[in-house]
């Protein structure tokens, strides 16, 4: 930011354009007497970050939908877990529950 104030200030010296000043200055007049002023130049940008935002939004809905289709297979894997704990015996779980002392209190 100092940098560019420090350019500026060089260019204007004494507030008068030094010849590299005016020779950007003249650029620019040629450029917006064609056409290619500020605004267009804005505009194509604009239109640049909206295609920008356009893909962002893509992704997102895409990534959106596999959320929803995985949310949807773990909730069928979760009703699976569930149907085969009923079906399991007691005595055959991998951790089974530490049995408790009839006068044990938790």
């Amino acid at each position: 930011m100092a940098r560019t104030h420090a350019f500026d200030r060089w260019l204007y010296r004494g507030n008068r354009p030094n010849r590299l000043a005016r020779m950007i200055n003249g650029a620019s007049a040629r450029l917006a007497a064609a056409g290619l002023g500020p605004a267009q130049l804005a505009l194509r940008g604009l239109l640049l970050n909206a295609c920008g935002w356009w893909q962002v939004g893509q992704i997102m809905l895409i990534s959106a939908i596999v959320a929803f289709a995985a949310a949807g297979l773990f909730l069928i894997l979760s009703g699976l877990g569930f149907w085969h704990l009923r079906r399991t015996a007691p005595g055959s779980e991998v951790f089974p529950a530490p049995a408790v002392k009839a006068g044990a209190r938790a």
